[in-house]
Parts: structure tokens; sequence; C-alpha cells
């Protein structure tokens, strides 16, 4: 009996060993080599961990096998996720808290391999982060009216609203308190994010009466040769300069196939504000 306690002992500290290494191998399948924009410094990836972080809804690609959705980070990286719901299009520009993972997937021409994207669980918009088409549809109540008092809420006098109108071969840009409005949109208008195809002088064939907007840069607004004190000079619409790195969105008005107007607004203080309307794009 005494020469067996010494073969039992070797038996379970063998055990015990296999026991470790194998515990070892399991937490090892749960750390994984990855690199993420949102981090790109972190190295102790897990699949067992999520995250939660504050994206810009920025695009999205469905040329893939599982769709993904784009999103801007914080340090001006794009990271793109692998999501299950349905995510609506329009909501694009917004800022959402994402909650998200590092998880495996199948690959598509071998099953049994496998390979690590971020995989968004759940998307919320956050509050204030109003999806322009809506604003667009609120405005439109206020610019599409025979009162102007309505309109008032959606200039600022800190940003300055311009308007343009055409004078024999100018077309001559000037500052008012806010625009002039009347009644010229149904109810049943549409708000899509995107532009028309067409031109100014030659319609947009096939197109909905609408709103129509997109985001632009500061240089894509418009220039004018305007005659100032016997000279022609290029100008454009007045911008008070705290204002000059906002964002700008675009927005082309269509009916009956035909250009409206153009307005341009700026984002202030968290605010979308009417800051110039083109009467003389043809």
């Amino acid at each position: 009996m005494k020469k067996l306690i010494p073969l039992i002992i070797i038996a379970l500290l063998t055990l015990s060993c296999q026991n470790n290494n194998n515990n070892k191998n399991n937490d090892n399948n749960h750390f994984i080599s990855f690199s993420n924009e949102i981090y790109p410094n972190k190295t102790d990836w897990s699949l067992d961990s999520i995250y939660i972080d504050t994206l810009v809804l920025f695009a999205f690609d469905r040329s893939y096998e599982k769709p993904y959705a784009i999103f801007k980070t914080n340090n001006g990286n794009t990271v793109s996720m692998v999501y299950d719901k349905k995510l609506n299009p329009q909501l694009r520009h917004n800022t959402f808290v994402a909650e998200w993972k590092i998880d495996s997937f199948p690959e598509l021409d071998d099953p049994n391999t496998y390979y690590y994207d971020e995989h968004l669980l759940s998307c919320e918009m956050l509050d204030g982060s109003m999806y322009f088409g809506d604003f667009l549809k609120e405005f439109m109540k206020a610019y599409s009216n025979d009162d102007n008092e309505l309109i008032k809420d959606y200039v600022s006098e800190e940003v300055i609203f311009n308007t343009t109108h055409k004078d024999k071969n100018f077309c001559l840009i000037e500052q008012q308190p806010f625009p002039i409005t009347k009644k010229f949109m149904s109810k049943t208008f549409g708000v899509y994010n995107e532009m028309p195809i067409g031109t100014a002088c030659d319609g947009y064939a096939n197109f909905k009466n609408g709103l129509y907007f997109t985001t632009v840069s500061y240089q894509d607004v418009p220039w004018f040769e305007i005659p100032k004190d016997d000279k022609v000079r290029d100008m454009t619409f007045k911008l008070n300069p705290a204002y000059c790195d906002s964002e700008i969105k675009k927005v082309s008005i269509i009916l009956d196939e035909q250009l409206y107007v153009d307005l341009y607004f700026i984002k202030a203080d968290g605010q979308w504000i009417l800051w110039a309307e083109d009467n003389c794009r043809c």
C-alpha cells in the first residue's frame, strides 16, 4: 500500500497539470489578435467583451454576404460593423450610442474557417441629434407659408441671412432679417437624402416634387460676378467668421421637374439655421 501512495500522488499531479493546461487553452480561445479604428492602440481583444461608443452613422455597404454599417469615430477614422437589424438609410450623419462586440463569422467558401469582425448589437440615436430630413419637414411649414412670423425661428442675426435676385445680367446678393415666404408646396412633397440629376436651366426630368439635400463644404457654396465700384467682383454669401467651419447642408427644392430655389443651412450651436437662398441658378 505504501508503494501505491507515490503512484497515486503522481497520477493526481499529472491530471491537475492537464486540467490547468486545458483551462489556459480555453482562456486563450477568448482572446484574439485584432485591430480596430475606434481603439487603434488596443491589443487585448476579447470575444467576451461588449463595448459602448458614441459614433456617427456615415454610410452602408451591402456588397458583402453580411451588410455593414459604416461609422465615423471620434478620431476621424471609419469603422465597419456587421449589423442584423434593419437600419434606416435616412439616419445617416446622425450620432448614435452603439453597443458592439468582436464576433466570429464563418468564411463563405469554407464554413469551417472563421474570421473576426465588429458586430453591431444595438444603436440608439442621441436626443437632439435630429435627422435633417425631419427638420426640413418642420422648416417647410414656415418657409411655404403666407405668415412671415413662422420663419423667424429658423434664422439668426449671428449667422446673417442672405438672398439673391437677378438684375439684368447679374445676380445680386443682399442681406435681410428673414426670407419673404409664400405658399408654394403641397403637403405631399417628399424629402430625399440625395441631389437630383439635371441642371437648373435644363430641369430635372422624372424627379418628384420635394426637397433634395446633401452635405457640402464652404468651398462648394456658389460665387457670383457682382458689379461693385465700376468693377465686376466675385462674391459669395456673407457669413460670420465664427461659423466658417460649421457643417453646411444644401437643399434643392424641385417643383414640376424645375428648380424652385437652392437653400443653404448652417449648423450653429447645435441648431440648423437658414443661411442663404439662391434664386439665380440659371
